[in-house]
C-alpha cells in the first residue's frame, strides 16, 4: 500500500515524465500518455494467463496513470500529491476488494476509489485555479 505508490510514482511519473518534460523539453501530453500506457501494460499479466479481459485493468490503470501524471504537472511536480493519493486508491483495492483487482468487485472499493479520485482531481483543480496560466 505504501511501497509500490513510492516506487510507482518515482519511476513511471517522475522518470518517465517529469525528467522528460521538465529536463529534456519533450511535451507534456505525449510523454504522459506513453507512460500511462506503460503503467497499464505493468498491472496485466504478461503470461498464458493473459486474455481479453485485461483490457479493462490496463485501460483503468493507464488512465490512473495519466490522472496521476496530470496531477503531478498540476502541483509543480511534486510526487508527494502523487504518492498520497496513489495510496489512497491503493488502500481502497486493499481494504476492501484485493481479489477483484484493478475492476474491483465490490461497491465499497469503488466508491473508496472514485472518493480518491474526485477529492484529488477537486484539489487539483482549485490549486490550478491559483496558479498563473502554464
Amino acid at each position: 500500500m505504501l511501497i509500490a505508490p513510492v516506487v510507482e510514482e518515482v519511476f513511471f511519473r517522475g522518470l518517465l515524465v517529469a525528467v522528460p518534460v521538465t529536463v529534456g523539453g519533450l511535451r507534456f501530453w505525449p510523454t504522459a500518455i506513453v507512460s500511462s500506457l506503460l503503467f497499464g501494460a505493468l498491472h496485466v499479466p504478461w503470461n498464458d494467463q493473459l486474455n481479453g479481459t485485461h483490457i479493462w485493468p490496463f485501460l483503468i490503470t493507464g488512465c490512473g496513470g495519466l490522472w496521476y501524471a496530470w496531477l503531478l504537472w498540476v502541483f509543480d511536480w511534486n510526487r508527494w500529491t502523487t504518492i498520497v493519493l496513489h495510496s489512497g486508491i491503493n488502500a481502497a483495492w486493499l481494504i476492501f476488494a484485493v481479489a477483484g483487482g484493478a475492476t474491483g468487485d465490490g461497491l465499497w472499493s469503488n466508491l473508496g476509489r472514485a472518493a480518491t479520485i474526485a477529492l484529488g482531481t477537486v484539489i487539483a483543480l482549485r490549486h490550478r485555479q491559483k496558479l498563473p496560466e502554464k
